[in-house]
């Protein structure tokens, strides 16, 4: 009910009134006669399917659009639930405009219905999540007693059927081949667990990023495919991206769930001998030797990160003041941290300086709980208590019913972060918690890695023309400082063309970028999750494994679009090897 002012101050040749105004939630057009069409209910046509807000009337409205002069329809797109089914599914109900055909409409639907053609066009214009995959034929569309589509009828009818059922239903796809082999029946089952889709509507000839995947998605289905025994890195995933050839890809390892343990200090280089190592560590920590439980190597980030906030005390470190539900019992959780630092040796992580092997990690088989009197006390105290080499990087008090959680941000990411407290909330709850993959598998993986041809790969990448960068620095060691913060919320839908969001976005930033420093060799760094690892459990390690590389560039002009976007996904792939090299290297 509203009061408008559009109401009472009239228009042209027609007065104002006083008076209210219903939102009855109708959603209508003009036509070129000025004619109200009717299209349907907002409420119903805003909708979200496995998180993913969907817009009915959008994907109706582009379906009729290059339905017409094709077939002769009328169509309702519906979320619906099959019987028996785990998920919700993006139906679209279609039924014929002439009654010869609405006497068999389902006949009509396997012969009439141009199904690849219209799949193919939604695919440009609607993200993956918005193309029904999904037919159902009906003699007739159910209407309601106002005259209105009947949206609950039609969800009666879609929950009535079986997913067996619904697959007799649907048209042929020229071009789309059943899966049929047991791999492909398997890594079918693993893409529908991971994109949310029922495994009966993806083909042996389906694209994995048509489909919705993303490197996010990638990283979940390498853990999957390890968990079964299968071997599968995330770069597999891009590089064979279709199904079947996915599924020719995988191969059966044995013994894959038993990692092998990792002999503390055996990641040091041989020279060094544990005795000392252990003694030297312990007295810049200022604890005695036994409680060093193993030293290994710091990543590339983890020692800019810890030299950056010595040279800019106080950055770097995340402090989170969290007061406690009325619910929350503070000793209980701090005992649920106790457990949950015993769990993760991240958080028993100090960082030292190994004479003539540089930074490494140091994990101790404790951290003190901290204590205060007054919050506004204990948080003066812990700012300026800095945190550098040898010091505890991670500390937590509870003070008035207060959670205070300080880490640097060398012991964290944003991935790594969520999983810390989703852990004390599982330990708070008495919940087993994840099976965690320690951070020596990660240091192990690095170690492995050809320092040679690390260097030949960045040479080659960088060394092929003058790149510039936007925004042009005043001088070669000007140190931008951030001073203001901007969000711009911008609202995209993705499209299904075998790109990766971030892809979009580098290409996007590198036209952009161009314009401005008026070069077509730009440069531009960006972050990436590192998590893309050949690391068994990759997806449980509880680090900070993120890494910043350079992205250069260089575009031309003449070709198209699509040929830029893979090439700037396969040199996201080729550095994937290398992005822990590290910027200062």
């Amino acid at each position: 009910l509203i009061f408008p002012s559009w109401l009472q101050d009239g228009y042209w040749k027609t007065p104002g009134r006083p008076g209210p105004v219903y939102r009855t939630g109708d959603l209508v057009t003009y036509d070129s006669d000025g004619r109200i069409i009717y299209l349907g209910r907002l409420q119903d046509s805003q909708r979200k399917i496995r998180g993913q807000r969907v817009d009915l009337g959008e994907i109706e409205r582009c379906t009729q659009e290059f339905l017409t002069g094709l077939v002769e329809i009328r169509l309702v797109a519906e979320i619906i639930s099959p019987a028996f089914g785990d998920n919700d599914t993006l139906a679209l109900f279609i039924s014929p405009a002439d009654a010869y055909h609405r006497a068999d409409p389902q006949a009509y639907l396997q012969s009439a219905w141009p199904v690849d053609a219209l799949e193919n066009n939604l695919a440009r214009i609607l993200p993956s999540y918005m193309i029904p995959r999904i037919y159902i034929p009906l003699s007739e569309i159910p209407i309601g007693p106002t005259g209105k589509t009947d949206r609950r009828r039609l969800r009666e009818i879609g929950s009535s059927l079986t997913l067996a059922q619904l697959a007799e239903l649907q048209p042929t796809r020229k071009k789309a081949r059943k899966v049929t082999t047991d791999n492909e029946k398997r890594v079918q089952q693993m893409w529908a667990h991971v994109l949310g889709l029922e495994p009966d509507v993806i083909y042996a000839t389906d694209h994995f990023l048509r489909l919705g995947g993303d490197s996010i998605s990638a990283m979940r289905l390498v853990g999957m495919a390890r968990t079964q025994g299968f071997s599968l890195t995330v770069a597999d995933v891009f590089d064979f991206s279709e199904l079947e050839r996915m599924a020719e890809k995988i191969v059966h390892v044995e013994g894959h769930t038993n990692m092998q343990d990792i002999p503390p200090f055996s990641l040091l280089p041989l020279e060094v001998k544990e005795s000392y190592c252990r003694s030297h560590v312990a007295q810049i920590c200022s604890v005695s030797p036994d409680q060093v439980l193993d030293v290994y190597p710091c990543t590339a980030l983890q020692e800019g990160l810890l030299a950056l906030g010595a040279r800019r005390q106080g950055q770097y470190v995340s402090r989170s003041v969290l007061p406690l539900q009325t619910d929350i019992d503070p000793d209980r959780l701090k005992c649920a941290w106790e457990k949950t630092t015993a769990k993760l040796s991240i958080i028993r992580t100090r960082i030292v300086d190994l004479p003539g092997k540089g930074l490494v990690q140091v994990v101790l088989s404790d951290t003190p709980w901290r204590f205060g009197e007054t919050i506004q006390q204990y948080l003066q105290d812990d700012e300026t208590e800095h945190m550098s080499l040898g010091t505890q990087l991670c500390r937590a008090a509870i003070i008035d019913r207060t959670f205070i959680f300080t880490i640097h941000h060398c012991l964290y990411d944003g991935s790594s972060l969520p999983m810390v407290l989703e852990e004390l909330q599982a330990q708070y709850y008495d919940q087993p918690g994840r099976t965690v993959t320690g951070v020596e598998h990660f240091i192990r993986h690095l170690s492995q890695n050809n320092t040679q041809e690390s260097d030949n790969f960045w040479k080659a990448q960088l060394s092929r023309a003058e790149f510039r960068s936007f925004p042009v620095l005043p001088f070669n060691k000007y140190e931008p400082q951030a001073s203001d913060f901007m969000e711009h919320p911008i609202a995209l839908d993705w499209p299904s063309k075998g790109a990766t969001p971030s892809t979009i976005l580098r290409a996007a930033w590198a036209v952009l970028a161009s314009q401005y420093v008026a070069s077509s060799d730009v440069i531009f760094g960006v972050t990436v999750s590192g998590r893309q690892a050949n690391v068994n459990g990759m997806e449980n390690c509880v680090a900070p494994t993120i890494a910043t590389v350079p992205i250069a560039v260089s575009i031309d002009w003449e070709s198209t679009v699509e040929t830029f976007l893979q090439g700037l996904q396969k040199q996201g792939l080729d550095i994937m090897s290398y992005e822990q090299y590290g910027l200062p290297n």
